[in-house]
């Protein structure tokens, strides 16, 4: 499985700089849906893999169930991103907002550092929000352009192809017992 944050479940990122200072802090947001979550658990993992020494902190509106069907990953709420949103991105040397199409809302040398690869994707993800979209949020012109380029939903976040995200790309995902009774309880509902 992935391992996101390090093991951190609770708080920010560590506030003492000199021992952590070699892992990069990444925060990815995300306000969509569970489908959009689970899709971005994918973008998550590239992210992840390109080096190790990496600390993600993922918010989005179904934190629970995140960490329910993924024990490695640091789902927080995005409640609390939104209330600590200047603290969290002081923070952190990437952060990244989730749409169909991600935008690198802030990266600095750090990421250059630890992964060219990264780093180009920061640039070219800067370039294209720019260029393309004037810098605007809106998820139809990202899918509109996405299908131009023949991205599907799951590429949509790396439109061009940087980070190596396929169509058909998938992930197991580990389901807990506590995840598993949040299921049972879901499907009770019907």
């Amino acid at each position: 499985g992935i391992i996101l944050n390090n093991g951190m479940r609770d708080g920010l990122f560590p506030n003492n700089k000199k021992i952590n200072s070699e892992i990069l802090k990444v925060v990815i947001y995300d306000g969509g849906g569970l489908g959009d979550c689970i899709i971005d658990l994918l973008f998550v993992r590239r992210i992840y893999n390109l080096t190790k020494n990496v600390d993600i902190l993922f918010y989005n509106l179904y934190s629970d169930y995140i960490n329910s069907i993924s024990n490695d990953c640091c789902a927080k709420k995005y409640s609390e991103y939104l209330e600590n949103k200047k603290k969290i991105i002081n923070d952190s040397d990437l952060v990244i907002c989730m749409h169909n199409a991600s935008i690198v809302m802030k990266y600095n040398e750090r990421v250059k550092e630890q992964s060219e690869t990264r780093y180009n994707y920061c640039i070219d993800n800067t370039q294209m929000h720019r260029e393309r979209f004037s810098n605007t949020v809106n998820n139809y012109r990202f899918t509109q352009y996405g299908l131009l380029l023949n991205r599907n939903r799951i590429e949509q976040p790396d439109m061009h192809n940087i980070l190596g995200i396929k169509r058909d790309d998938n992930f197991k995902i580990s389901v807990s017992e506590e995840g598993e009774n949040f299921y049972q309880k879901s499907i009770s509902y019907f």
